[in-house]
């Protein structure tokens, strides 16, 4: 794929098919551990074209032609016009399954199989062999004590190394197709949440109703702002905000409350200007509601808090703040 030359052209990947190295009774033991021509490949390629020129039941489809040196004559490609429906690619694509796998021949190119072939979807990434029924597929069986006997070291080696091989495409491509579900069910959260975010993100009132005057006690070693490191650990909820349309963000404005006058006096002798004003500002609910947890047994306030999360990629349980407490780190947060 990555020497493609014969056109400026976007191409999607259906199938790849998984060949061992070529074995030559001529060859020496070295050059046969070493053999990286693809020579199986290349046979079972010329063949597949040849199969499907001559053999695939379907008039629709047929070898594409270039034009030749100097616009004069044609030379044939490698690829082929299948068809425009997805119908009649998966009935090819079907077709080239089972001439690689299951037809029995004695021709060199189909008497040696791939030991493995991947099919390639939109949504999955799969093992060819898994889609075929069991009666039209040659499984190779295994091999008993006394014919494992009789291998050589180099088939020994070769079969283990095929059944790891597989094993590791199977593994992988599981793991693919986990990921792309994954990201297909986050995309159709997203689409919810942009259509449903008013609903979501619930009204002002309901906000104030349950946050109004709330009390935060900072621990140590947690701050609001990002610049600045605030000495007054207890604040208070005074108001509201709302923001955005399809992504919506509610802000709690909040104060610094002193425990006395003695106390506030106290704060305002030893902060500057701009230390006394970083002590109030706005913070998320959602961040907010990390202060009251009893909060989010209401069915409405969990949703709109998971729906903040998720909207602004925000793991509550991988907070910097809470993480350095807990690892004890709070001097990271100390004014030096």
């Amino acid at each position: 794929l990555s020497g493609l030359r014969t056109g400026l052209i976007n191409f999607d990947v259906f199938r790849i098919y998984i060949f061992g190295p070529f074995i030559d009774a001529s060859q020496t033991k070295a050059a046969r551990d070493t053999d990286s021509t693809g020579r199986n490949a290349e046979i079972a390629e010329q063949w597949l074209h040849n199969l499907v020129e001559n053999h695939y039941p379907h008039s629709g489809v047929f070898r594409i032609n270039f034009r030749g040196d100097k616009g004069l004559g044609e030379v044939r490609s490698e690829w082929f016009k299948v068809g425009d429906s997805v119908k009649e690619e998966k009935k090819f694509l079907k077709f080239i399954d089972n001439a690689v796998f299951a037809i029995e021949g004695n021709e060199v190119a189909n008497a040696r199989k791939p030991f493995f072939g991947t099919g390639f979807e939109k949504k999955r990434i799969y093992n060819v062999l898994e889609t075929f029924e069991p009666t039209f597929v040659a499984v190779p069986k295994e091999t008993t004590k006394e014919q494992e006997s009789r291998l050589t070291p180099y088939q020994k080696k070769l079969y283990s190394n095929l059944r790891k091989t597989s094993n590791i495409y199977r593994r992988e491509a599981n793991q693919i197709e986990a990921q792309l579900r994954r990201d297909e069910e986050e995309k159709k959260q997203r689409a919810d949440d942009e259509k449903r975010a008013e609903e979501l993100s619930l009204p002002l009132k309901h906000w104030e109703k349950i946050l109004s005057g709330k009390i935060i006690h900072m621990p140590e070693g947690d701050q609001m702002g990002n610049w600045h490191t605030d000495r007054i650990r207890k604040k208070r909820i005074i108001g509201f905000s709302k923001h955005g349309k399809k992504q919506i963000q509610v802000f709690a404005k909040y104060e610094p409350v002193y425990d006395s006058e003695r106390h506030k006096r106290k704060m305002l002798r030893q902060l500057t200007p701009e230390q006394v004003l970083a002590e109030s500002g706005d913070l998320r609910v959602n961040e907010v509601l990390d202060y009251f947890p009893s909060l989010l047994k209401d069915k409405k306030t969990k949703a709109a808090f998971d729906y903040f999360n998720r909207t602004f990629s925000r793991n509550p349980d991988q907070d910097l703040a809470r993480s350095l407490r807990k690892e004890g780190q709070t001097k990271y947060h100390k004014k030096k």
